[in-house]
């Protein structure tokens, strides 16, 4: 607490932040001296971490945040608890704070980080000016640290005091760029110049205007002949076929049509293939087809004449 200069503290609102390892007995002598730095126009509050983000405090209400400063200092700060704490802090606040911290790189200490971490939580908060103050031991530290379930050697845990700060403006504040100015404005005016460009007044003299006549050829004015619009594909053998240099359709138009189909006389082999399927042999040209009348004529296609292969 020593570490926290006085005009910090002077007639400023100031919350100290606890945790449910302190005791009354050491809060009632800190809140004394406490109250004495900030003098009478300044305030001490008083927060248990574990329900300060239950507590709908004001956005914006407190100048100096104290957290981490009563023993045993075994309070690991959690980014919900920053996020609140920066939530509370009035633009421009100042957060001090002790948490215990590994200061080797190669042992794991569980529940415990670096202070490069640290450093990096509070930045991620929305802190600015983040610096550690100093780094101490404590004697204390570990029956605290144990007590809240973290397993660790007293040579690889020492204590980190950081200052930090919350910046001069609110979260969703907006400022005008300092560059804004002199960018040119937009406008809807449009310049004289601008606009005789795509002025077009026929009463103008010296205005040229192009002749739409000059730009077709005496070739393009030529009417073409009749008879070369027409199709070259003539009749030949009394159906209509497609010429060698076909380009009217024909071709594409008899490639689509359907297949001729062809008649021929079928002879039965058997006699019966008139009375049904069930009196018709295997190779029967009618099989499948229904009975029909003694020399009644029947029409096959050239698929039906084919046998299956």
């Amino acid at each position: 607490m020593e570490l926290v200069p006085d005009s910090a503290l002077l007639n400023r609102t100031v919350m100290v932040v606890w945790h449910g390892g302190t005791t009354p007995e050491v809060l009632q002598p800190l809140v004394k001296r406490l109250r004495e730095r900030v003098g009478e126009k300044g305030r001490v509050m008083l927060e248990n971490a574990d329900r300060l983000e239950s507590i709908p405090h004001e956005e914006s209400s407190v100048e100096v945040v104290l957290t981490g400063f009563l023993p045993p200092p075994s309070l690991t700060h959690s980014p919900p608890l920053l996020g609140e704490l920066a939530r509370l802090l009035k633009p421009s606040g100042l957060l001090f704070l002790r948490e215990p911290i590994t200061t080797t790189t190669t042992a794991s200490v569980e529940g415990v980080r670096s202070v490069k971490k640290l450093t990096s939580a509070l930045k991620l908060s929305g802190f600015v000016d983040v610096s550690e103050v100093e780094a101490s031991e404590y004697s204390g530290l570990l029956a605290g640290l144990q007590a809240n379930g973290v397993t660790a050697g007293q040579d690889t845990i020492s204590v980190a005091f950081v200052s930090a700060k919350k910046p001069s403006y609110e979260v969703g504040a907006s400022s005008t760029l300092s560059f804004a100015n002199r960018l040119p404005q937009p406008t809807n005016k449009v310049s004289s110049e601008t606009a005789n460009v795509w002025s077009l007044d026929p009463a103008d003299d010296n205005l040229d205007m192009l002749d739409s006549d000059t730009l077709l050829e005496e070739e393009d004015l030529v009417k073409p002949d009749p008879d070369s619009l027409r199709s070259q594909c003539g009749p030949n053998s009394g159906r209509k076929r497609a010429c060698k240099d076909c380009t009217c359709g024909l071709r594409e138009e008899l490639g689509n049509e359907n297949p001729v189909t062809q008649t021929r006389t079928a002879t039965s082999s058997c006699g019966s293939c008139y009375l049904g399927d069930a009196f018709r042999c295997a190779s029967c040209p009618y099989l499948g087809m229904p009975a029909f009348k003694p020399g009644e004529q029947i029409r096959l296609s050239s698929r039906q004449l084919k046998a299956d292969q």
